[in-house]
């Protein structure tokens, strides 16, 4: 995320030296309507981003390998979310129900991510020869891009060998 910023700051950049000069209105527009884009889209990300640590706060912040998952500024976002939440509840509605249901952080109130849901990931190194379940075993190279459920590739995505 940090090498898309640092693009779209260049680009910004390149956008204001062109709009000092003459005759450059036409190639002013397209630079600008490319930087929306991809500026909109790191936004885009980045909301997914957070409604995802909002639904599996629990889940997220129970990992052992969190420090892997999330940045320090997420980690404090989804503590912080799951403190406010079992707040609301705790004074909404949590005193009212049975006792073995009135925490959210009981196994039984957790939200799990589904594992057999399919991702796209891209390799930044060789992987080697991956089981990808029902579709068998796949030779995964630097540079290949390959669909897969998380379930299967969750261990080498943690490596840090596949993104």
């Amino acid at each position: 995320m940090k090498r898309v910023e640092e693009e779209l700051e260049t680009q910004k950049a390149h956008i204001e030296r062109l709009s000092e000069e003459k005759h450059t209105g036409g190639i002013i527009r397209i630079l600008q309507m490319e930087y929306d884009r991809v500026n909109y889209m790191r936004k885009d990300y980045l909301r997914i981003r957070l409604r995802k640590i909002q639904k599996f706060d629990i889940d997220i912040l129970s990992s052992d390998d969190v420090e892997n998952l999330l940045n320090k500024a997420e980690i404090d976002f989804a503590s912080g979310y799951l403190d406010l939440r079992e707040r609301h509840f705790g004074k909404s509605f949590l005193h009212h129900i049975p006792d073995n249901y009135d925490s959210l952080t009981e196994k039984n109130m957790e939200v799990k991510p589904n594992m057999d849901e399919y991702v796209f990931f891209k390799a930044t190194a060789n992987v080697g020869t991956v089981n990808l379940g029902e579709s068998g075993d796949a030779e995964i190279n630097e540079g290949d891009i390959v669909v897969a459920s998380y379930g299967h590739i969750k261990d080498i995505l943690s490596s840090g060998m596949v993104h």
